[in-house]
């Protein structure tokens, strides 16, 4: 039997020195040959409409790629529980953050600064913040059917 200890006993990581001497290298450190880097611009509040999505002046709009949910060809979703996630949000946003359109650069730098000039218009509606507000159904945001089940 060996009397060396294991458990809570300290592990060196084999990666440790070269993120310690910043010599690791990550995704964000790669680059290839004609690379775009991408932003996302989120929804900034809870629910809403989307009226209108303008571009400020002052970026070259023309040298980005814009992606938004009219350019998603397939579904236009991510499956958590059910097919109920937009990869983008199509008109409607449903939460905080959700994103709205990407951008695209070969600048990494340029993204900051064109994600603060899109401007979005919404006409804001109620949200549910509570399990209460859920319960009572006074907003439906998403209205789930379930198909029939056979009897017998």
């Amino acid at each position: 039997m060996t009397s060396e200890r294991i458990v809570g006993a300290s592990v060196p990581r084999k990666e440790g020195r070269d993120k310690v001497t910043g010599q690791a290298r990550y995704v964000d450190d790669m680059t290839l040959p004609d690379m775009l880097y991408g932003a996302t611009v989120r929804a900034q509040f809870p629910r809403g409409r989307i009226r209108t999505i303008t571009f400020g002046p002052g970026i070259a709009w023309n040298e980005f790629v814009i992606v938004t949910a009219k350019d998603i060809t397939e579904k236009n979703v991510i499956a958590l529980i059910a097919d109920d996630q937009p990869c983008l949000a199509d008109g409607l946003v449903n939460h905080p953050e959700e994103p709205i359109l990407l951008l695209a650069h070969p600048n990494r730098h340029l993204l900051p600064q064109a994600v603060q000039a899109v401007s979005i218009d919404y006409e804001q509606l109620p949200a549910v913040f509570t399990m209460e507000e859920s319960e009572n159904h006074s907003q439906i945001i998403w209205a789930r059917t379930t198909p029939s089940r056979p009897t017998g």
